[in-house]
């Protein structure tokens, strides 16, 4: 299979993610600090709030945005609409990021759950039980299908992409005057 060297992306993409973790070690840092049964309920709550969504809230803003996050930009590569005109919608974007939300958005009410009901626990994962264990095998399937479909089609399209209506490439003259004439 001949992939266009501008679709080439897998490890770009790769280092962007470790980079856009390294962008919430400030969040992971004052977690850290918030999460504590020494704090009230209402201040783990919010905090666990800010928490399970700004990750994809980043991303989401970001890529409808920018097309990009701060990794993607340090990488060199941008998320186009699939037709490579245009930056994704804010549509697109959530669509990108879906199995993201979906699962956060889980983590976030078994939180919110688990303070309510018995107060903070550092261990607040081990709550989860059989749902926590299935919800990891869901994410490592989720993983697999995504490494699949990117590795086997022309235009390296993960299924977050297929998803969505996207693509990513690597930047250059031609998507920086695509991402100019969006905005």
């Amino acid at each position: 299979m001949f992939v266009e060297e501008k679709y080439q992306t897998f490890y770009q993409r790769f280092w962007a993610g470790i980079i856009d973790g390294l962008v919430f070690i400030p969040v992971d840092i004052v977690s850290y600090l918030a999460f504590s049964s020494a704090n009230p309920k209402w201040v783990v709550i919010a905090w666990g709030v800010v928490y399970y969504t700004s990750r994809w809230i980043y991303s989401v803003g970001m890529h409808a945005r920018y097309g990009m996050t701060v990794g993607k930009h340090s990488m060199d590569v941008i998320v186009l609409d699939v037709s490579e005109q245009r930056l994704p919608s804010l549509k697109q974007a959530l669509l990108r990021d879906i199995f993201l939300i979906f699962s956060r958005l889980v983590l976030l009410f078994n939180f919110i759950r688990v303070v309510l009901a018995s107060g903070y626990s550092e261990h607040i994962d081990k709550q989860l039980g059989w749902f926590g264990a299935a919800l990891s095998w869901v994410g490592l399937v989720w993983f697999l299908l995504e490494l699949v479909t990117m590795l086997s089609n022309n235009k390296r399209r993960a299924l977050h992409d297929l998803i969505a209506g996207t693509v990513v490439v690597e930047e250059s003259l031609e998507t920086i005057s695509v991402t100019a004439a969006s905005r």
